[in-house]
């Protein structure tokens, strides 16, 4: 019987911890997608000429790194279906990008760039329809300067 009670026991240890790390495990997303710091801004991407609003870029900052701006572009069309989506940053008085870019269902991102204090960014998204027949860019340079 002490066996038995031990072996119990034991099982209820067992089971307990892992309802314990459960939820751990199973914690929904940061509601800012990843990116650190504060939103700072919302740009609406949308294009008429193929149906209104697509989604919006969301806008970070966080001080670190010399201020750092973190960047990502979530769906309002096509939401839960599979689609092209790409964003991408960098600074004005740079060349490079840095993006994502994927079939994805909600959001691309997030892409973030360091040493922007003192300089403004550019952002560039785009979009196709999930079909890939129909698709647009839209572009926001020179914004959040400082």
């Amino acid at each position: 019987m002490r066996n038995i009670s031990a072996i119990l026991a034991t099982l209820a240890l067992a089971v307990g911890g892992t309802l314990l790390a459960a939820p751990i495990a199973s914690a929904a997303p940061a509601a800012n997608y990843g990116c650190a710091g504060s939103k700072i801004d919302t740009y609406t991407v949308a294009d008429s000429r193929f149906g209104g609003t697509w989604g919006y870029v969301n806008l970070y900052y966080s001080s670190s790194n010399s201020g750092t701006n973190c960047a990502v572009y979530v769906a309002t069309k096509y939401v839960g279906t599979v689609h092209g989506m790409e964003i991408e940053i960098k600074r004005s008085n740079q060349s490079s990008w840095i993006s994502d870019n994927g079939r994805y269902t909600k959001y691309a991102g997030p892409v973030t760039v360091g040493g922007t204090n003192g300089t403004c960014i550019d952002l560039e998204v785009k979009s196709e329809a999930p079909d890939a027949s129909v698709g647009f860019g839209s572009e926001f340079l020179g914004v959040h300067c400082g």
